[in-house]
């Protein structure tokens, strides 16, 4: 093959590697969830159909709320600080039961905190012996199957749960093996009956939020929000944040969703949100595409956080004051972070331009 025709072919592979290197962040648009200014909204959890349940707030109490095909309906008055969730088939987990779709409910066995499409759930069981945990982290898998771990002495709560029935959430008191002064939270998981810490930061304080299929969990720990392998290690988001937005960005962060392509959703600072997303790090209000027709509460706040991420990419978030949004993809995917075959093709055209011009200066100064 000619020089020519060898050095145009590797300008094309360069060029090809850099438009694949540098894909555009992905672009939203956001629609509140109420339009009520006495009311506010605090979503907490939404399905791959786009529902979303979450609690509504009123000058004369509290109710929860389901958002579906832009119509807000209550589901009653219950306060704001018991377990709710959504899965995909509808099923709404409230009041210590499972409210079908189709109107009937099921008691469940245990106190839980959420639930998986099976209409499996987790939480915990409080331990009636003298000896033991005193709370199991527990998983329901539906009719008699309950499987309860936990370590002894301590309060061990379930929080999420993916498809396969794996659980993450917390471990709460001093733990026997670890050294005095140990933090008396940790993040953990829970499987067939073996709960596990997850790693930790600093003074590892913390607990897990959310658990994909593939068992990558999301948290905070030690006041950096955490991204954990399906093997338990950290991946310390709260850096990323401080590399992307500065010092202190990562004070008080924490990742609250992820989904089963990875990316994942939460707040740092005191009112920012972020999407991470293909190894790249994005504030949330940048990626509006219509900032414009923003909603914005009463006193002029927009957003204050991601709380949960399905796999459609929508994004359920909060603001300061307490309005709700949905966050609707309007472009492409995050895909930000390139292949490694597409990076190394990269670097190879680099190589390949630099040695093919060597070689020709080279030859001219020997002929």
């Amino acid at each position: 093959m000619s020089s020519p025709r060898r050095f145009s072919l590797l300008l094309f592979a360069l060029l090809a590697s850099v438009l694949h290197c540098a894909q555009a962040a992905p672009q939203y648009v956001v629609t509140p969830l109420g339009n009520d200014p006495g009311t506010q909204l605090k979503p907490a959890a939404i399905n791959n159909l786009g529902q979303v349940i979450g609690v509504m707030r009123h000058e004369w109490g509290e109710e929860l709320f389901l958002s579906s095909g832009g119509a807000l309906r209550s589901l009653g008055w219950m306060g704001t600080n018991i377990p709710i969730d959504i899965n995909d088939a509808g099923t709404m987990l409230y009041g210590g039961k499972l409210h079908e779709a189709d109107g009937t409910t099921r008691e469940l066995p245990l106190a839980a905190w959420a639930i998986n499409k099976l209409g499996h759930a987790t939480g915990e069981v409080d331990n009636r012996r003298p000896v033991g945990p005193v709370t199991y982290a527990a998983i329901y898998g539906g009719g008699d199957a309950l499987t309860l771990t936990g370590f002894a002495d301590r309060w061990n709560t379930g929080w999420a749960i993916n498809d396969a029935d794996v659980a993450v959430g917390a471990v709460h008191g001093w733990i026997v093996g670890e050294p005095a002064g140990s933090p008396s939270f940790r993040a953990a998981r829970f499987e067939g009956g073996r709960t596990q810490l997850l790693e930790s930061l600093g003074n590892g304080y913390g607990a897990a939020y959310d658990i994909n299929n593939s068992g990558f969990a999301v948290g905070f720990t030690s006041g950096h929000a955490a991204l954990w392998t399906p093997e338990g290690r950290l991946i310390d988001l709260g850096a990323l944040l401080e590399a992307q937005f500065g010092d202190g960005a990562a004070l008080g962060s924490a990742a609250y969703g992820i989904n089963n392509a990875g990316e994942v959703v939460g707040r740092y600072g005191h009112e920012g949100g972020f999407l991470y997303s293909g190894g790249v790090m994005y504030d949330l209000r940048s990626l509006i595409a219509d900032p414009d027709n923003m909603f914005v509460d009463a006193e002029g706040y927009d957003m204050a956080g991601g709380y949960d991420i399905n796999d459609q990419h929508q994004i359920i978030t909060r603001g300061i004051h307490g309005w709700g949004g949905l966050l609707s993809l309007a472009g492409p995917a995050a895909q930000p972070v390139p292949e490694p075959a597409s990076c190394a093709l990269f670097g190879a055209g680099l190589f390949a331009i630099g040695f093919l011009k060597r070689r020709r200066q080279t030859s001219r100064a020997t002929a």
